[in-house]
Formats: structure tokens, sequence, C-alpha cells
């Protein structure tokens, strides 16, 4: 019998390829003793062995035929082990399935009860995998490749709560990095400011109409901003967190770089590759750009350099990498995507290429600098500007 179900606590940013982004990032938050709301993953092997056992691994396989194909019994009944810890003899429990892409995040939520429920869900999950948008997406270089369609899905207890909201690691209107804001959803029932240094709340305000139960508690706050402090610590850069609290238990549901920050420079071995958009002062800049090329993709990340001068025989890519690169084809999506960001010597992609590159990978790139990978050191650490296509030395501050 093959592991195709998995503990999220399980995995971690290393187990994207069979995992996928979104639960490979659960797993790293709960690694580090994040608390996340308890699940499990239903690995990429099982969605290839599905299609195997039932003889749909094929490119000319439909929608319908994956939804009107039986789920081997191994299979069925991992998942409703996994499914029956979540819950207790006498309740079944309703859970939140999630699709979770090695190539991508893709925002979309199952609500489900009873683990048959949860199957049906599984295999709409997979069948969306043979849709006309999704195979268009793979492009016609890849056409017979199905790994590029594999897909995991992240199934967790739902979380009740009538408190979630988001957490910033520094103020998002004025970047002071010396704050923590927490704001509830909904019509701003709660707003907290604290010090980072010592937790001391400088500000909060609760709507009057809200219930008290309804209204996040100062140590709540205090929680939640250590928990904070904690992510920005693991992940090196300001955090843009979501939270819900149930029965007065926190839970984090995901966490991101917020969009308008990035910090100085160093080399990030244990960075994930998750996306992030951060800005750069160009005027205090300029003077460090080492290269200018051609914008392929935009977006803005910091990280070593790795030059592979033959292409053709990229390998072992570690998320903290910036690759530098005479050419790539479309054919190596599936083997870079997990690098920060891309350089490469020739531009060669046409608006096609750019298309399923933004699709699959999503990722900095920017072209046609020539001599680069001569004019660069593997292990250097740069910061490239995809929208404008330049490359400057170190990170910044």
């Amino acid at each position: 019998m093959g592991n195709y179900v998995l503990d999220i606590s399980k995995v971690d940013k290393r187990d994207v390829d069979h995992a996928g982004q979104y639960a490979a990032q659960l797993g790293e938050l709960s690694r580090i003793r994040v608390p996340v709301p308890e699940g499990f993953v239903v690995t990429t092997n099982c969605f290839r062995e599905f299609l195997i056992a039932n003889k749909l691994y094929s490119i000319s396989s439909t929608e319908k035929q994956v939804m009107h194909a039986s789920m081997p019994e191994d299979m069925a009944s991992q998942v409703h082990d996994y499914y029956s810890r979540l819950g207790n003899r006498f309740k079944e429990n309703a859970v939140i399935a999630t699709p979770s892409s090695p190539f991508s995040f893709k925002n979309i939520h199952y609500e489900v009860k009873g683990d048959a429920n949860l199957i049906v869900a599984i295999k709409e999950i997979w069948a969306a995998q043979f849709k006309k948008i999704t195979l268009l997406e793979i492009g016609s270089d890849e056409i017979n490749n199905l790994s590029r369609l594999d897909i995991a899905v992240a199934v967790q207890k739902k979380v009740n709560s009538r408190k979630s909201g988001t957490m910033f690691t520094e103020d998002p209107l004025t970047s002071d990095k010396t704050k923590i804001v927490i704001e509830e959803d909904g019509h701003e029932h709660s707003r907290y400011v604290l010090s980072k240094k010592d937790l001391r709340i400088l500000f909060k305000s609760h709507q009057t109409h809200v219930k008290k139960s309804h209204q996040l508690s100062d140590i709540q706050a205090r929680t939640l901003s250590h928990i904070g402090i904690l992510l920005q610590k693991h992940f090196y850069f300001p955090q843009e967190i979501k939270f819900s609290i149930d029965r007065d238990i926190i839970y984090i549901l995901s966490t991101k770089q917020m969009a308008n920050s990035i910090s100085e420079s160093q080399s990030f071995p244990s960075t994930p590759g998750f996306l992030h958009h951060p800005k750069l002062n160009h005027q205090k800049s300029r003077q460090r750009m080492l290269l200018k090329g051609v914008s392929t993709f935009p977006g803005i990340t910091t990280g070593p350099v790795r030059i592979f001068k033959n292409y053709r025989i990229i390998h072992n890519v570690n998320p903290s990498e910036i690759l530098v690169v005479p050419k790539i084809e479309t054919s190596l999506f599936h083997i870079i995507r997990k690098a920060k960001g891309f350089i490469t010597e020739t531009a060669s992609f046409t608006d096609h290429d750019k298309m399923i590159y933004g699709k699959i990978v999503g990722k900095p790139m920017i072209q046609g600098v020539i001599h680069a990978t001569s004019a660069l050191h593997t292990g250097s650490v740069v910061t490239l500007d995809g929208a404008k296509g330049e490359v400057y030395k170190g990170g910044l501050n």
C-alpha cells in the first residue's frame, strides 16, 4: 500500500513536489510550532496512481471520466482513516479541502462533511486539472508531460471562528518596522497597534455595537504578535498573516511576505519560495546596478546566485537561489520553478511562453542579460527587479 496521504505536520517546504505549495507552507508553519488547523494532504502520488488505476493517465482524459472513475480501495481507506482522526465517534466534522499545486497557489476551497463527500470533493479537484484552460497552460512543448498536471489536496478541520483577521508585522500604512498591526475582519471590529520590542499596546479600538465575545482581547493581541515576530524571524521578511480564533484557540491560516517591504542584504538558505512583491527604491540603488536586460516577468527578489553554463543540466534547484543560465526552454519550467528568480543571456520567449511561465513559475525573470554567466559568480547575493529588467549588487537596505 502506497503512502497516498500524509499528516500536514509531517511535510515542509522541501515537499512541494508531492504536497503542493499550500500544504507545504502549512507543514512548514506546523514544524516551527505555529498553530494551524489539524489536517492532512492527499499527495500528488495519489492523484497519479488514481489515474493509472483507472487507465486515465493520458492528456486526452476528460473531467467526466475522472468524476465517474472509482477511487481504489487502499486510497479511499487512507483518506477515511485520516478523516476519522479529525472527528470523534459520534459526529462527522466539517472539513475544508483546498487544491495544493506544486506550481502555484489556487484560491479555491470546498467545505464538506463526511468521508464520502470528501472523496467526491477530491475527485472534483482532480477532474478540474483536465479542464481546457488548465491543459492550455501546459503548452504544446509539454503536451505529453502529465507531471505538469500534478495536484495535491490539503484537507483541514474547519475552524468555527467568531474572530478572524489579518496581522501585519510592520505598519502597512507607514512602513514603521517597530510596530505590529492587527485588524479584525468585517467592519473593523477590533484594531490593535503594538510595539514589536516589548508587545506594549500602543493603540486599540473596538466597535461599540459588537459583542465583547466577538472582539479581540489584549491577551489574544499579544499572543498573535508573538507569533508574528516568530514568523518574520523565520521567513526573514515582514509578514501579512491570516488568523482565526475558535474558543480562544488561535489558528494561523496562511502567511505571505508583505507587499511593500524587503529586508537587508543577506543569503536566505531556509526561505521558502512563496511569492512576494516588495518595492525597490531605485534612486538609492542605482549606484549598485550591475546588469540590465529585458523584463520578462515582474517582481523583486533577493538571493544568492547559482550559475549553470549548460541550461540542459539544471538540477537540485534550491528555493533560495537565483538561477543564471544562457537560456531557458519551456520544457524546463517544472524543474526550475522552485528557484526565487531567473537571469538568462538570451531573450527567446514568445508571448505564449511568457503566459505559460507566468502560470507555472511566476517568479521574477530578466532575459537578454549579455555575459551574465561570466559577470556574476555562484554564491554572490543580487537583487532582481523583474519589471525594469535590472540586476543590483547585494540586497536592499
